[in-house]
């Protein structure tokens, strides 16, 4: 009775994060235990399995304000599917951590835990603040999951590169952010009808979609993606092409409909400007690429632009 009162608080919907976040730290304290056994990836795919069945537990919840979070069925649903990719990337590191040449197992397998803790909070966020947590703490452990190969120089040139693009793409996002304050006095994304739309937040929304632009991989915003994609180990690049493209879409489309009340001739356009240009040029590129894992990557920048394409379409 205390759990199901526990879950049906407003704290409770935290629960799958607190799950993972918590569980995750067991990496941090047994040492290299979990390391020497078979534990370490089954503690992961666990700790996974038990956010998906609290995610379908937890009661739809507005906290606005307090806590800055939202379940509904859409969150619920995304949260789900980012789970799922994030299940297919640890399942695919449990098999090839000798031939991906991983060597510091807890340490990845943390991260990768805390990567995923930051997008279900981007997918479940309710204002700004919120959402940009959620963007660093994903981005800082996918930093390192980039360079997880330490004695391989392209994975360390991948995560050099991914960081500074990421800090860069992550100042426009702040400042847009900044500028939504603002303009409206408040970091909460549901402004109702309330909008008074001014340059201020015409800016703002580029800002923001430049930055998440980056995070989905959108063209023109994707070069650092075939570059990245080629340098990290292929479970850090299916989780990338997944859960976090999952979770920046989710951000995305929260942005659009609730802050800037899309559909706006301003806003659509953008979309739709950033939509083809990602389709046309990750398909483009893909046909030039002899490596598969550049191919899939400019693949990937295409389908941020299929992916655009479900909000663009909201027009009418």
């Amino acid at each position: 009775m205390n759990a199901v009162a526990l879950l049906s608080s407003p704290l409770g919907s935290f629960a799958p994060i607190l799950a993972i976040s918590i569980g995750s730290l067991g990496y941090l304290v047994t040492g290299r235990f979990l390391e020497r056994t078979r534990s370490a990836a089954i503690l992961a795919v666990l700790l996974v399995a038990v956010a998906v069945v609290l995610l379908a537990q937890i009661p739809d919840t507005i906290v606005d304000g307090e806590y800055g979070i939202i379940v509904d069925d859409l969150s619920r649903l995304l949260g789900i599917l980012a789970c799922g990719g994030a299940l297919l990337s640890l399942i695919g590191t449990s098999s090839a951590i000798n031939s991906e040449q991983i060597e510091t197992v807890n340490e990845y397998y943390f991260l990768t835990l805390t990567a995923l803790c930051g997008a279900l909070v981007m997918i479940f966020a309710a204002d700004f603040l919120t959402l940009f947590i959620g963007v660093e703490v994903a981005s800082l452990a996918l930093y390192c999951l980039c360079g997880a190969r330490i004695t391989k120089p392209a994975s360390s040139e991948a995560s050099i590169k991914y960081f500074l693009m990421g800090c860069f793409s992550s100042a426009f996002l702040l400042y847009g952010i900044a500028l939504w304050y603002g303009a409206t006095g408040s970091l909460s994304m549901m402004t109702g009808s309330d909008l008074v739309v001014s340059p201020m937040v015409i800016l703002s929304f580029l800002m923001i979609l430049l930055g998440l632009g980056f995070k989905l991989g959108l063209a023109p915003f994707h070069l650092w993606v075939p570059d990245v994609y080629q340098g990290a180990p292929t479970s850090v690049t299916t989780f990338m092409s997944c859960v976090v493209k999952i979770a920046a879409f989710a951000a995305l489309l929260k942005v659009s409909y609730w802050a800037f009340e899309y559909p706006q001739e301003w806003a659509m356009g953008a979309l739709w400007v950033l939509s083809v240009l990602a389709m046309t040029i990750g398909n483009l590129a893909a046909l030039q690429q002899r490596s598969i894992k550049r191919m899939l990557a400019y693949s990937s920048v295409a389908q941020a632009g299929y992916m655009l394409i479900g909000i663009v379409s909201a027009q009418g």
